[in-house]
């Protein structure tokens, strides 16, 4: 009889007897319960100073474990993950359009408060007098183009004024993949 046949032969036995063997130690825990627990106390009073040690020890190298774990997920593929998405997106652009779209007509609460800030915002940062000339910029986007602000109305350091002089034309996709960014000309 090989090893593999014994450890096979004891699994058998285990399984056959697991319900008789868990009520034995079930009913022998339960008539030395008390002493079990009184010389647990004993037990933890004496060697409470080397069982915090030890736990405080245990602590920190699981949390280096996972903290190392963590960063190297993330710095491995966080690049991987944005490439892959887009070049996904790529290759199934109708698919992820008709996507948001379903997505935007199942939430129109979410698209009415985000339209709602944006056009505020934009209301707070208009010049009244300029509006004609702001009207003339929008009607004379070209096609392709989108109207952008060259400082963000929204930014943590600073917010721009919906004003001719903080408005260009862009192509979408520069536009898009800008976001609320700072880009400035280099000047020459």
């Amino acid at each position: 009889m090989n090893k593999t046949q014994i450890s096979e032969n004891k699994k058998k036995y285990y399984l056959k007897k697991r319900e008789e063997l868990l009520a034995k130690s079930k009913a022998r825990y339960d008539t030395k319960k008390e002493q079990i627990n009184e010389k647990r106390k004993e037990f933890y009073a004496e060697n409470a100073e080397e069982l915090k040690e030890k736990a405080r020890i245990e602590h920190q190298r699981n949390k280096e474990r996972n903290n190392s774990r963590r960063r190297k997920h993330y710095s491995d593929n966080a690049e991987y993950n944005r490439i892959s998405k887009r070049e996904y997106r790529k290759n199934n652009l109708q698919k992820c359009k008709e996507q948001k779209k379903n997505w935007l007509d199942k939430n129109p609460g979410f698209v009415n408060f985000t339209s709602a800030i944006r056009r505020a915002r934009i209301q707070q940062a208009t010049i009244k007098k300029f509006s004609k000339e702001i009207r003339d910029i929008y009607k004379n986007c070209p096609e392709g183009y989108h109207v952008d602000h060259i400082v963000p109305l929204t930014h943590p350091d600073v917010c721009g004024l919906h004003v001719p002089w903080n408005l260009q034309h862009l192509p979408a996709e520069i536009n898009l993949s800008k976001s609320n960014k700072l880009i400035f000309k280099e000047e020459a």
